[in-house]
């Protein structure tokens, strides 16, 4: 009966150093090799083909900073984290071509000034405290550095959006040359109606936007013309 005893008991520990040992191998390679199943109904953390292509496809080192102040309002707080998690999985798939850094602005005067020449405003958010409302100044924005350039989302209020804003950032500041895409409108149309048209800002955006005349025309100019 000792014996038996003795022969269970060393089953039991080698058994438990191979489950550690399962463990910290998954750990590593979950460390090396990010992966996320996405179980939300809303598939919240999937990135696209496209911006997953875009992130594998960079050559040169791009880094993020995110200011976030980090005492925010009870009701932001998960923005944070959700903002967090977007970004990290950038990074991931950017295979090392992407560094991210979270900054606290704080109350540093010097910040402040740079992040007003930046264009990333400081908000004046209220919080209730003690049964009392007060103004609380927090920042909610990002800039993207790539080859002496920038990019910035001045403002993060959910991140329903934030794949599209960050792709797109990420394509105008990556690519050497903007591509011209032609515009052909109605000629009737007002100039102002035509600069106010959503599809139009968002294309102006991301391509060269060239007005074309519905008028005579026969043929696509060569500067919007597809490449062979």
């Amino acid at each position: 009966m000792p014996m038996r005893r003795r022969l269970v008991r060393l089953n039991r520990m080698a058994q438990t150093a191979l489950l550690a040992g399962v463990l910290v191998a998954g750990s590593v390679v979950a460390h090396r090799w990010f992966a996320r199943w996405d179980l939300t109904e809303r598939r919240e953390y999937t990135l696209a083909p496209a911006t997953k292509r875009l992130l594998a496809g960079l050559d040169d080192q791009v880094v993020v900073n995110a200011y976030f102040s980090r005492q925010l309002p009870p009701y932001l707080v998960h923005l944070r984290r959700q903002v967090q998690d977007v970004l990290e999985e950038y990074r991931a798939f950017a295979r090392g071509h992407l560094d991210l850094e979270f900054v606290d602005p704080g109350d540093d005067p010097a910040a402040e000034q740079r992040l007003r020449a930046l264009g990333i405003p400081k908000l004046q958010l209220e919080v209730l405290e003690r049964d009392q409302f007060q103004l609380s100044n927090v920042y909610l924005g990002l800039v993207l550095l790539h080859a002496g350039r920038q990019e910035v989302i001045p403002v993060i209020q959910d991140t329903g959006n934030l794949e599209y804003e960050l792709t797109a950032a990420l394509l105008r500041l990556t690519s050497p040359q903007r591509k011209g895409v032609g515009w052909v409108g109605a000629p009737e149309a007002d100039p102002r109606a035509r600069a106010a048209d959503p599809l139009r800002r968002e294309l102006a955006r991301l391509y060269d936007l060239r007005e074309l005349p519905a008028a005579g025309l026969s043929a696509v100019p060569e500067e919007v013309a597809p490449e062979a």
